[in-house]
């Protein structure tokens, strides 16, 4: 038993004709993809509304959302709308602003990804201290291949002590300042690249939770510092998340802010402007 042969001969010379005759001579299929951090769907969405309200039908908006990265997806199926295409996404961009990660072809690629890639085309090394994230931000920089020509080595230094052993951070900072602090990340940050010999680094101390927080600290505190020796850059921020998303977010963040950093990028990000935290 099989289709037969009868059917095969009516499909090739009968069906397919009609149905090739009804489809307009001008369909095309050309496909844009941008990946974008920092703004999630919703938010976007709200500001192409607001600021892009004229948008056009012939371009057909779409948006896959992940984590870290979304995926915005400009299709177009006319001529009309391939001839709209440029000025279209010029905008788009523009609200999209330093947001933007990359435009893309093929195989979505991670921010570490994108970030290494700087790095290996300005001949820069970078390294990692963490402590909240437990030595996630090493692992998705290492998850790329040929991230060894950029990365050489990342510490972990969850407990104070080893904070001081490993990278030299002064044991008065904890009882001053606290584990969770400017001061303490700052010294985690320089520690790193003196001992790792690095250009860069990111150094992160927070408070994952669900137990550990406080009133002046609650669950979901972090402290971020990133930057070279002589240009230390601190950002405190409130992300009250589950303790694995909370992780993989501040990995994430703190990938974006070494981005922004090589990119001489001086905008403040959506994440900053909606959970800056004031804390000493």
């Amino acid at each position: 038993p099989g289709v037969p042969h009868e059917l095969k001969t009516m499909l090739n010379e009968q069906i397919i004709p009609i149905i090739a005759e009804s489809i307009p001579n001008d369909v095309i299929t050309d496909i844009t993809r941008l990946q974008v951090f920092g703004l999630g769907e919703s938010s976007l969405q709200k500001i192409i509304d607001q600021q892009l309200s004229d948008w056009p039908t012939e371009i057909e908006l779409g948006f896959r959302a992940g984590m870290p990265l979304l995926e915005v997806k400009l299709t177009i199926n006319t001529s009309q709308g391939l001839a709209l295409k440029s000025l279209w996404q010029k905008k788009l961009t523009d609200v999209i602003g330093d947001h933007l990660i990359a435009e893309i072809q093929g195989k979505p690629k991670s921010i570490a990804d994108h970030l290494l890639n700087q790095m290996q085309k300005n001949n820069l090394k970078v390294t990692t201290a963490e402590s909240c994230t437990g030595g996630l931000i090493a692992s998705k920089l290492t998850e790329v291949s040929g991230s060894s020509i950029s990365f050489e080595a990342g510490f972990v230094t969850y407990s104070n002590e080893m904070k001081t052993a490993m990278l030299d951070v002064p044991a008065r900072l904890f009882e001053q300042d606290g584990a969770v602090s400017k001061a303490v990340v700052i010294a985690m940050a320089k520690g790193s690249l003196i001992k790792s010999n690095a250009d860069l680094t990111i150094a992160v101390s927070g408070v994952a939770g669900p137990n550990g927080g406080s009133d002046d600290k609650p669950v979901g505190t972090v402290w971020f510092a990133w930057g070279s020796l002589d240009d230390i850059q601190t950002q405190c921020l409130l992300l009250p998340y589950k303790r694995i998303y909370f992780q993989q977010l501040v990995s994430a963040i703190g990938i974006d802010f070494l981005r922004r950093y090589q990119k001489k990028i001086t905008t403040i990000p959506n994440y900053v402007i909606e959970r800056a935290f004031s804390n000493p």
